[in-house]
């Protein structure tokens, strides 16, 4: 039996259920035929037990995944039988909740929730006309600041002209006050002697 098993190659498949199925492929590589026939009968009788040991296996695997299937089935059959009941249930109850005027969602009656819905709104309202009155008068400030800065703007560039042009006059005014005082200097010279 050793030499067989020693000969064979098993591959195993599994199936939804994890059965396993077990594929027998005889090895050809390096391997000696027995060249007796005695030898022949050995091999054949060990490859036979092989394969009817699988076969027990596959029919037992195949009879527990029959037996999980049915059950599966049943299972779902009670599943379907149970959801059948709760919509029925789901069904009642939405026809109570559309006579009583109730909301599904909130628990209250209808008209209640339609005055506090009104009253919420005008909230919102309220509140959203002070927003907006807000909003205007920080635009109408925005504006007026706004126009201060561009004042203010025109203002420090008329004031940088300004000083540039004085600058500008005192170079010229030192040019003239030291060619003045080359002049008086040279004068006094010229006098002297």
């Amino acid at each position: 039996m050793k030499r067989a098993v020693n000969r064979l190659e098993s591959k195993e498949v599994a199936s939804n259920d994890n059965a396993v199925l077990a594929v027998l492929k005889p090895q050809t590589d390096n391997i000696p035929r027995p060249s007796s026939r005695y030898g022949q009968q050995s091999d054949l009788r060990d490859q036979n037990q092989l394969l009817m040991v699988t076969n027990n296996e596959l029919q037992k695997n195949l009879t527990e995944t029959k037996h999980r299937v049915t059950q599966l089935e049943q299972h779902n059959t009670e599943l379907q039988e149970v959801n059948a009941e709760v919509q029925k249930q789901l069904k009642d109850c939405h026809m109570l909740l559309v006579v009583e005027s109730i909301d599904p969602v909130l628990g209250v009656k209808i008209g209640e929730t339609n005055q506090k819905n009104d009253d919420q709104r005008r909230d919102i309202l309220n509140i959203s006309r002070d927003l907006l009155d807000e909003l205007r008068t920080f635009g109408d400030m925005a504006t007026e600041q706004s126009a201060l800065l561009g004042n203010i703007q025109k203002t420090m560039t008329d004031l940088r002209q300004a000083r540039d042009h004085l600058m500008q006059e005192r170079e010229s005014f030192s040019l003239e006050a030291d060619e003045m005082e080359k002049a008086l200097v040279e004068a006094e010279e010229l006098l002297c002697k």
